[in-house]
């Protein structure tokens, strides 16, 4: 099982991937007050649970105070409906089934 700490490039978040099928993104909403912007939330406290069934996965955020995390497992196999459009669409396919 592979363990790697990565930022991602447009929201400057980090997250900690655990194998290919959980991510921890940790979270820090007041970022936003120390950098120039047009805007800024700050959430004092959120426990939020989902079930994403388009993408079968499980996720639990939990901020409080503007600093938390959120967790995802993915459960999806290749067999997903949105997975393999994703795929038609980068091998240039039509995903549209009507004629």
């Amino acid at each position: 099982m592979k363990i790697k700490i990565s930022k991602d490039k447009f929201d400057h978040q980090y997250y900690l991937e655990i194998g290919d099928r959980f991510f921890i993104e940790f979270v820090n909403r007041w970022y936003w007050l120390f950098h120039s912007c047009n805007w800024f939330d700050v959430e004092l406290i959120a426990i939020t649970f989902e079930k994403d069934s388009m993408l079968d996965g499980y996720e639990l955020v939990f901020i409080i105070l503007g600093i938390g995390f959120r967790a995802r497992l993915n459960t999806f196999t290749k067999d997903n409906e949105i997975i393999k459009r994703a795929k038609d669409v980068e091998d240039g396919q039509k995903t549209d089934k009507k004629k």
